[in-house]
């Protein structure tokens, strides 16, 4: 969940479209308008003592992209950048690179780097890459160590000169995915068999089962309910001790 704030990441309107339209034209994404490496170290500016939000430091000294052609408030990756980063999807995709990145203010193209080999050369670049199916900025030690290649598509993140530190501004939208992330053993079972599978020590979560644990699980259910039966209609039949479920019918007595 985001923030209840009129200014999307803190930012004030008119500074975060121009930032919208230079990191569109730093680093165009078809989707969301501009990557959100390039936004997020972009953002870091603003909330950065040394650069402030004012906003003076987007400038064609910082940003080559003004050196052609100055703002442009027709650019339609704005509303782009503005849609997909105001949706949830796109707050905690940007929230969590940001967390990546840790407040790096600076970018050079990952191509440019590349070619004039500079990319592997300070230990402390970021490098964008993607391992399997997962968006990640990796120094060059563990871009060696992973075996993956850089994704030339975004830029590569770096402090320049040593900077104050940056105000986390995206912790708030990380909420979210701390919640998404919540362990299977946080979910409440909603019947008989979820409370017996959880009692028996199976996990609970959908998307961490297979059709054999499924299988496996249900044959033991199964006997637990069998149990139970027996229990209740068996005079004198011992209780049945499960774990997480202490003193289950802990006996029965003839009626």
């Amino acid at each position: 969940m985001a923030p209840q704030s009129p200014a999307l990441f803190g930012v004030a309107p008119n500074l975060l479209r121009n930032i919208f339209d230079v990191g569109s034209r730093e680093a165009y994404d078809a989707t969301r308008g501009v990557k959100p490496g390039t936004l997020a170290s972009m953002l870091n500016r603003a909330h950065n003592s040394q650069f402030g939000a004012q906003g003076s430091w987007i400038n064609p000294g910082q940003y080559a992209v003004l050196q052609s052609k100055g703002f442009d408030p027709r650019n339609p990756n704005i509303a782009k950048a503005q849609a997909y980063y105001s949706s949830p999807q796109g707050q905690k995709e940007l929230a969590g690179v940001a967390n990546q990145l840790g407040g790096v203010t600076d970018f050079r193209s990952t191509s440019y780097l590349k070619d004039t080999g500079g990319l592997l050369k300070y230990p402390t670049n970021l490098i964008p890459t993607v391992v399997q199916g997962e968006r990640r900025f990796v120094t060059p030690q563990q871009l060696k160590q992973l075996g993956a290649q850089p994704d030339l598509s975004e830029n590569t993140f770096f402090n320049e000169t040593k900077r104050p530190a940056t105000s986390k501004w995206w912790q708030p939208y990380m909420q979210g995915q701390q919640q998404a992330q919540a362990p299977a053993s946080s979910q409440i079972p909603t019947s008989v068999d979820d409370t017996l599978s959880a009692a028996l020590g199976f996990r609970l979560n959908p998307s961490e089962q297979t059709p054999e644990s499924k299988s496996v699980a249900a044959s033991y259910v199964d006997k637990a309910k069998q149990q139970i039966l027996q229990q209740l209609f068996t005079p004198g039949t011992p209780g049945i001790n499960l774990p997480g479920v202490p003193g289950l019918l802990a006996s029965t007595q003839e009626i």
